[in-house]
Formats: structure tokens, C-alpha cells, sequence
């Protein structure tokens, strides 16, 4: 049974990497309505899901004496901090492009690490708060920060509060308890809900693109209520447009979870590598649609592009999950900061 639930968790992290490389190629070029429609889709599950399985993966964040394990913090520091350095370099130097980096506010993909380094020193410090309590208070939190302008992209905060809960969910479950639930959404009576399920909204993406994709504004987290697209006459339209993103990444969550392998497959060992895909598959994009070569295709396929970078993303999934690379990220996650500290 542990191998099957390792198995789980790696093919889980697979095939969610796989989701948001295809998630970022459909994003430059969102005007076309296939491409609107694939990204809002994967918008509905695949960052709530990986940041449940981190914060599941995120147990050990102490040591024996039970000290806080800061170094992993300041790996994930330095990893977002080599990140953004590279972007800066592609934009800027390579592209001429003159964009202004900041350390501290991010809304593209570096946000993700920054988060990351910022969840694990508040779980440490609110993991002693019953969570029976600390989660109603987070999501409550969380429908009221809309509210607040001020809450923005410096240190990811917005979206630090929103999807924190999703975080702190995968760190309180236990293993027993995540492979008991998962054997239930396994059942077959629920794999053929949660299946109509997802193939219903992903024709509703399809037939409504325009008007589905107005969910894209809530369904990322950073944005202040008066930056969605809801009618603002309705009485609460914040509040309201949480806990609707809420429910609608829940729902979508468990039914993609029920149709997760649970045993060994092809590309299993990759589901460990996903830190290495999430970081090289940005810089290869932003490259990539600031040559001709995105341009020519764009004016060749035209409408089906979309499919076409589907099938590149998948591509560049696998190549970017090689050995070579893991060798290189290792070192850099496993760098020593004892020296540095008494």
C-alpha cells in the first residue's frame, strides 16, 4: 500500500506539472477561444491541487529537537531569487524589452516559490492552533481581503492569504487519511460523477468561452474584488465570487484527484522532478513567444494552436523532467546554510 501511495503523489505531481505548462503556453495566446477555454479549465484545479500535495509533502518542517528547518525556506528563497534574475536577463537583456523586475512584488510564475517561502515559517508558527478552528478563521480571512485594495502582488500577499488554506489542508491531512478518501473518490459510482463532472464544465469552457473566462479575474486569487468581472450590483459580489471560485476548485480538485493512478506508470519518477519543469518551462516560453518562430505558427494553424502548444507543453514536460536537470536543482535545494547560523 505505501508504494501505491507514493506512486499516488508522483503521478499526481506529474501530470499537475504537465497542466500548467500547458496553462502557461495557452496564456499568450488567449485570444484565440480554444485557448481561452483550455486555460480557464485547468485554472478550476491545478494550483489548489499542488499546493495541497506541497503542504501534504511539507510535514518534516522540523527537525528531532524540533527546530524549524530553515533552510529549506532559503532554498526556495534562492531558487525564486535565480528565477527572477533569469527573466530579467531574457526580457531585458536578450529581448530589449526594458521591463522592470521587483524582488518583492511578482504576479507571473516566480509567485509560486516566494509563497511557498512564506507558508512554511506561518504553518510552523500557527501549526499549534487547532485546525478545526484555524481554518474557518483563514477562509474567513481570505473572503475579506478582497475587500482590501491595499492587498496586492508585493510578497504574492493576495494570493499567499487566498490559497493558503489549500496549503494548510494537505499538512494537517495524514497519510492514512488522504489514501482512505482517495479510495473512496476511487469508488466507481464516484468516478462516474466526478466524470461528468469535469466533462460537462469542460463543454461549458467550450460552448461559453468568453463568458466562462470572465472566472479567470477570481479563479487566481490576486485580484481585489472590484477587479472581477461579477456585476457589482449584486449585494456581497465579493464575498460571493470567493467562496464561488472555493467551491468550484474543490469540486473540480476531487474529481480530477479520483481519476489519479495509483500505481506505478512510465513516467511516475518524474512526479519528484516537477520543481525543475516549473522553473525551465517559463524561461523556455518567454523565449519562445518573443521569437518569429511563435509568430509563423500563430499565422500557420491558427485556430488550432491551442492543441498544437497542448502537444509542445507535453513534449517539453518530459525533456525538462530529465536527469541532467534534477542533478542540477538538487544542489541547489541541498545547499548548507549551518555555517552561517550557530
Amino acid at each position: 500500500m505505501l508504494k501505491e501511495r507514493i506512486s499516488f503523489y508522483d503521478n499526481l505531481k506529474f501530470l499537475l506539472i504537465v497542466f500548467v505548462v500547458i496553462g502557461h503556453f495557452q496564456y499568450f495566446i488567449l485570444n484565440l477561444r480554444l485557448a481561452s477555454s483550455f486555460y480557464t479549465y485547468i485554472y478550476m484545479f491545478h494550483m489548489p491541487l499542488f499546493i495541497f500535495i506541497t503542504g501534504f509533502l511539507s510535514k518534516k518542517l522540523t527537525d528531532k529537537d524540533d527546530h524549524f528547518r530553515l533552510e529549506k525556506v532559503l532554498n526556495f528563497i534562492l531558487i525564486y531569487l535565480l528565477f527572477k534574475l533569469a527573466i530579467y536577463f531574457i526580457l531585458n537583456v536578450v529581448f530589449k524589452q526594458n521591463i522592470e523586475v521587483s524582488i518583492v512584488t511578482e504576479r507571473d510564475t516566480p509567485w509560486y516559490l516566494l509563497a511557498l517561502s512564506l507558508w512554511l515559517p506561518m504553518t510552523f508558527i500557527l501549526k499549534r492552533i487547532k485546525v478545526k478552528y484555524l481554518l474557518p478563521v483563514l477562509f474567513v480571512i481570505s473572503i475579506l481581503a478582497g475587500y482590501d485594495t491595499e492587498i496586492s502582488d508585493v510578497l504574492c500577499l493576495s494570493r499567499v492569504i487566498v490559497f493558503y488554506p489549500y496549503f494548510l489542508i494537505g499538512y494537517y491531512v495524514s497519510e492514512r487519511q488522504l489514501d482512505e478518501f482517495i479510495s473512496k473518490l476511487h469508488d466507481k459510482k464516484n468516478r462516474i460523477i466526478f466524470g461528468a463532472i469535469l466533462v460537462i464544465v469542460f463543454l461549458l469552457t467550450l460552448l461559453f468561452p468568453w463568458i466562462v473566462c470572465k472566472l479567470n479575474s477570481i479563479l487566481t486569487g490576486q485580484n481585489p474584488y472590484i477587479y472581477t468581472k461579477l456585476p457589482q450590483s449584486i449585494p456581497f459580489a465579493g464575498a460571493l465570487s470567493r467562496v464561488l471560485m472555493y467551491f468550484i476548485q474543490i469540486v473540480m480538485s476531487l474529481a480530477v484527484l479520483s481519476f489519479i493512478p495509483r500505481r506505478k506508470l512510465f513516467f511516475t519518477k518524474y512526479g519528484e522532478r516537477t520543481m525543475q519543469v516549473y522553473v525551465l518551462h517559463y524561461l523556455f516560453i518567454l523565449i519562445f513567444v518573443n521569437t518569429k518562430f511563435h509568430l509563423s505558427l500563430m499565422n500557420f494553424f491558427g485556430n488550432f494552436l491551442p492543441l498544437i502548444y497542448s502537444l509542445l507543453a507535453i513534449f517539453l514536460t518530459f525533456v525538462l523532467s530529465n536527469h541532467f536537470f534534477k542533478k542540477i536543482f538538487n544542489k541547489i535545494s541541498n545547499i548548507s546554510y549551518q555555517k552561517f547560523f550557530e
